[in-house]
């Protein structure tokens, strides 16, 4: 019975009371997970900076519930049962009774790190000073996105426009005048000779708008006038009327005019804007596209007329030829082409990669080089050098020495929630410097996942696949992907194998060996290896304790040095795990920095496992996640962060993970054991007794079977001489016979002829006998007669 239970319990299938459990949204204590999390302060950052040692203390422990489950409905079933498709969903809830009384607060306390994902922008850029190309050639990229948008062709067409009509206008007037121009202008619809065509208002119907509203109207003093080019008012109102309900009615308000008046006038500048305007732009600087209106203000500041766009704002520099002018007071100048092929072309600036090579050409005097990339001769090379170097000296550090004081630096302060979870009182956080590096746009990034709903899960592409069990128990609980069943991070795929820890193959006495298990944080499988039995809570179990091999060198995991595991490749930064303090191999980073670091600590990793059901009853697991820059790394750091001590070690925090059996669960373990042991001795004993009564029973028909037989032959008497049993009434002859013979023995008649003589005796007596028997028939029948 035990064993069928058992059995049964061990395949994961629908309907269980386990699988009831792993895919509901009920979260009990009795089922979680107790993590701890202790946090390395770094004490002294300047000194760091300076090329001192870091000085680091442990904060914590911070404690949290942990559960994952497998949402219902994304739990699929393979069509044979023997693999199951599922999404995984972990959480972490803070246990706020521990923290108070280890005197911790998750949300408050501050952790001063070094910053993982700054040193992973710097090795995906290549060096700090790369880094500072990327953000001013970002810089140049922002600059003239501006030139040529929408909104700078619309300034300048729109100044454009007004100034056509100011200048027709005036052209008119002798002719008119005033109170005829503004007639003509607002009410007449037939030709007018003289009188262009577009300017007038309507050539339908009389728009009635009276002469001191035209008047005001052409006003270019009104900041309502459609001949005010002033910014956010004027032309730009009208423009915008046109199909901004909220504009024409403030238009309307403010006016005096009708709804359908403003309509009118809207459209009519907007006519005149697109046709005349335009025209005079392009006419002017001899361009046939409005767009090369950026690079001719960048390059030559002739749009403008020596403004510039930036004029008034310190968040981005000035066009090249502003700034050659004001501050180099130099005359260099970049046509429409040069231009072009300096922002746009294969070589652009606004490459982090082309600026980069430009400024080490110009370094290195190769003018020639850069006389066949841009068309432009050493005397604008020079220049603009000078101008980039500018622009981010100027305009983009103090953009990224804001990021740095947002903690995006190398050093950073944030809480312990935002280390680890990435986000401020329970609120996903921007990261600062993975969001200023993606333009504005939000990054979000943190160490541990912690889904706050089911599309975080999705996110992260949190789905697998396990085997159930089915016709295979010692495959129960293996780990697959859905997707594949490889990470190509490594040095070569690693397959995924190993169980997921909630269980292992039952009916192992004696227990396994070892047991694997697949570390999917770390992404690879790691092995335990059998210790000794033990008892807990009242159930005895298998211990295994972690090998170190997870943490020794390594081709296929890029692991160079003993006692830590390399896994940059996961989370695109230097990070490295090991045994917490930098215990079991990691001691030479010691020295590195002071603190409280004790290797001697006992932070052994075991799990014990039941090995008759194969249930995991209690695991305590301790890692150590820690940011190395090795001297190659702190090479790169040519910039900002030079003096940093080349070949340090900064541990980030170590976690302990406690599994315990729920109570209830551990009771019925102990039960079923219990009754597997009393099974055992009894069936051994029914056996037993099975067996004698089988033999009692056999014993008995063979008893029964031969007893008729033994009772007829016990009921014939033997030859007390020979001991064979004589036939019916032989016995009777024979003493006849014996009677016969001792009389003529007694006779004396032995000598002679006794053979003969014996024979005429028998035959007498025989006769007798006949004679006899006759009588007693007769004797029979007359009895039967009379009756």
């Amino acid at each position: 019975m035990a064993h069928r239970i058992v059995l049964q319990s061990s395949i994961v299938r629908p309907g269980t009371k386990p699988f009831t459990l792993w895919t509901s949204g009920k979260y009990k204590k009795e089922n979680a997970q107790l993590y701890k999390y202790y946090l390395w302060n770094i004490t002294n950052p300047a000194e760091v900076i300076a090329g001192g040692k870091p000085d680091v203390r442990q904060a914590g422990p911070y404690n949290f519930w942990y559960y994952d489950r497998a949402p219902a409905p994304y739990v699929h079933f393979a069509d044979d049962l023997k693999s199951v498709d599922f999404l995984q969903r972990v959480m972490y809830f803070p246990k706020q009774d521990l923290n108070a009384k280890s005197g911790t607060d998750f949300y408050t306390d501050k952790i001063t790190w070094a910053n993982p994902y700054y040193v992973g922008a710097i090795m995906k850029a290549g060096s700090e000073s790369t880094l500072f190309v990327a953000l001013t050639a970002s810089t140049l990229n922002t600059i003239i996105t501006t030139l040529t948008g929408t909104t700078f062709q619309v300034s300048v067409v729109g100044a454009a426009t007004t100034k056509v009509l100011l200048q027709t206008r005036a052209a008119l007037l002798p002719a008119f005048g005033e109170p005829t121009f503004t007639r003509i202008w607002a009410n007449v619809t037939a030709p007018v000779t003289g009188f262009p065509a577009w300017m007038h208002l309507s050539n339908i119907t009389a728009s009635n708008i009276s002469r001191s509203q035209g008047v005001a109207l052409w006003n270019s003093s009104s900041p309502l006038s459609f001949c005010n080019s002033g910014s956010g008012s004027g032309i730009f109102l009208w423009l915008a009327a046109k199909t901004d309900n909220n504009t024409a009615a403030a238009l309307q308000s403010k006016t005096g005019l009708t709804m359908p008046q403003v309509l009118l006038v809207s459209r009519w500048v907007t006519s005149v804007y697109s046709v005349q305007g335009t025209k005079a732009v392009l006419t002017s600087f001899g361009i046939t596209n409005l767009a090369d209106l950026g690079f001719l203000q960048w390059g030559q500041a002739a749009v403008l007329s020596g403004k510039s766009t930036a004029d008034g704002t310190t968040k981005s520099p000035p066009e090249f030829a502003i700034y050659a002018s004001r501050t180099l007071n130099s005359t260099a100048r970049t046509n429409l082409t040069q231009s072009k092929l300096l922002l746009q072309g294969p070589y652009a600036l606004t490459s982090a990669a082309n600026l980069g090579a430009f400024l080490q050409l110009v370094a290195a005097k190769n003018f020639a080089v850069i006389q066949a990339r841009y068309a432009i001769p050493a005397s604008v090379a020079v220049p603009m050098a000078s101008y980039v170097q500018y622009a981010g000296k100027t305009f983009m550090m103090p953009n990224l020495n804001a990021v740095f004081a947002q903690g995006g630096g190398l050093f950073s302060t944030r809480t312990a929630e935002n280390w680890l979870f990435g986000k401020v009182n329970g609120v996903k956080t921007p990261d600062p410097l993975m969001t200023f590096l993606n333009a504005g746009v939000p990054s979000y990034k943190s160490l541990l996942n912690n889904d706050s709903t089911i599309y975080d899960a999705w996110v992260r592409n949190s789905t697998y696949r396990k085997h159930t069990g089915k016709d295979y128990l010692s495959h129960v609980g293996v780990v697959q992907l859905r997707n594949g069943n490889e990470y190509y991070q490594w040095n070569g795929p690693v397959k995924v194998t190993g169980s997921d820890g909630s269980r292992y193959e039952p009916f192992q006495d004696p227990p396994l060996e070892y047991i694997q298990y697949w570390n999917d944080d770390l992404k690879r499988p790691m092995s335990f290896n059998y210790s000794k039995m033990v008892k807990h809570q009242g159930v005895k179990m298998a211990e295994y304790v972690l090998s170190g091999e997870a943490r020794r060198k390594s081709d296929r995991y890029f692991n160079y040095i003993n006692g830590i595991a390399n896994s940059t490749n996961l989370f695109g930064t230097p990070l490295f795990t090991s045994m917490p303090h930098l215990s079991d191999g990691g001691e030479m980073w010691l020295c590195n920095f002071t603190g409280d670091m004790d290797p001697t600590i006992d932070t052994t990793t075991t799990v014990g496992v039941q090995p008759y059901f194969g249930l995991v009853m209690n695991m305590h697991q301790t890692t150590q996640t820690n940011l190395l820059l090795d001297t190659h790394l702190c090479s790169k750091f040519n910039q900002f962060y030079s003096k940093i001590q080349k070949n340090s070690m900064f541990p980030l925090f170590w976690n302990e993970r406690i599994v315990k059996m729920p109570d209830a669960t551990a009771k019925s373990t102990r039960n079923m054991l219990h009754m597997r042991d009393v099974q055992l001795p009894v069936l051994i004993a029914c056996l037993t007794l099975g067996g004698v009564m089988i033999v009692v029973g056999l014993s008995l028909l063979y008893v029964w079977r031969t007893a008729p037989e033994r009772d007829y032959q016990q009921s014939q008497p033997e030859d007390p001489e020979i001991g064979v049993t004589m036939e019916p009434g032989a016995s009777k002859k024979e003493d006849n016979a014996e009677k016969g013979l001792s009389k003529e023995d007694s006779s004396g008649s032995v000598t002679g002829g006794g053979s003969s003589g014996g024979s005429e005796t028998e035959k007498a007596d025989k006769e007798k006998r006949q004679e006899g028997e006759e009588g007693e028939a007769t004797a029979s029948v007359a009895e039967d007669t009379k009756v």
